[in-house]
């Protein structure tokens, strides 16, 4: 007899507000000034955008074998960061450990930023059709930096 199970997992939603004055959690219209949650988008891709540049370095990595997209969630205030690396550079899922470890010890002094990271790391080839995905709802930080400049 074969038993089939269906793994569920909760959802926690922090409740309060973070050091720079930004809900945790689900934004109602008006919850927050928008200046200061565009200065918290800022900050946030800013700092992940250095952070995984020393990793880059730290881990031999070269430019050409990784690229970042990111994708802000102003109702929640997450950054989506997807880490695209080349095939044959190393295992996603090791490098998904060693890249989270990394932000969270870099980012220590900024906890709000490091808890509100939902990080991929992926295989970036045109057969992968997630890649594909992630390219339609995601963006380089420059362009991000630039359009949250703009606001």
């Amino acid at each position: 007899m074969m038993l089939n199970y269906t793994l569920v997992i909760g959802l926690s939603v922090p409740c309060g507000l973070t050091k720079s004055g930004l809900p945790i959690g689900p934004n109602p219209a008006g919850w927050s000034d928008p200046m200061a949650r565009n200065d918290f988008f800022l900050t946030a891709v800013g700092e992940i955008t250095r952070a995984l540049g020393v990793y880059a370095e730290e881990s031999g990595l070269k430019p050409t074998d990784y690229r970042l997209l990111f994708n802000l969630d102003f109702d929640w205030n997450w950054v989506g960061l997807i880490v695209a690396v080349k095939p044959g550079v190393g295992d996603s899922d090791k490098m998904w450990f060693a890249i989270k470890r990394h932000l969270n010890r870099t980012l220590a002094h900024e906890p709000e930023i490091a808890q509100r990271i939902n990080l991929v790391v992926e295989e970036d080839s045109k057969d992968n059709g997630m890649m594909k995905l992630y390219e339609e709802r995601f963006s380089p930080p420059a362009e991000i930096l630039a359009g949250l400049s703009a606001i």
